[in-house]
């Protein structure tokens, strides 16, 4: 089981750059020179330090060239933020369960997988043959479709499946 965190652990992205960044550094002119420094409207700016506005990812890289601080840090506080959000009102959200869909994803990986490790630890194609009682593809892609598709010992392979939303190897031909 996940540890969850309470909501109020993750912060506004604009209200921490606007305690930890802007103020410490006493700007002089205050949000109007700041803003034009950023290349960003006064008002835009406010309302992202107040926490009105969400932070993109134009402005994270506008601070990150003002002050240093790594622009996919402020987008992974406000990616945080934004699920921690939606977290107080899961309850809400009316989902029906895919427990199929992801499992067939899930297999298909698997098998994706077992085919890619054969070839990394440099296994012949024969041996490999022999070991899964199928010829394997020449070169592997993913498509969109049914189940793994393995060539039989007798040259024909088999129907693929039409069910969506699974990924499976394909030999390139």
């Amino acid at each position: 089981m996940a540890i969850r965190l309470h909501p109020s652990v993750y912060v506004h992205p604009g209200k921490w750059l606007a305690a930890e960044i802007v103020a410490p550094a006493k700007i002089k002119g205050g949000l109007t020179r700041l803003s034009a420094g950023l290349g960003v409207t006064r008002q835009a700016l406010s309302a992202l330090l107040n926490g009105r506005a969400d932070l993109s990812a134009a402005m994270a890289v506008r601070f990150e060239k003002a002050f240093g601080i790594r622009a996919d840090t402020l987008m992974r506080m406000q990616a945080s933020y934004d699920l921690a959000q939606v977290r107080t009102h899961e309850d809400e959200l009316v989902v029906e369960r895919m427990a199929q869909a992801a499992w067939s994803i899930r297999h298909s990986l698997r098998i994706l997988s077992r085919t890619r490790s054969i070839r990394q630890t440099g296994l012949t194609i024969r041996r490999a043959e022999r070991r899964m009682g199928a010829e394997m593809p020449e070169r592997g892609g993913v498509r969109r479709g049914g189940g793994p598709e393995l060539r039989t010992g007798r040259g024909e392979s088999p129907a693929p499946s039409k069910q969506e939303g699974t990924i499976s190897v394909m030999a390139e031909q």
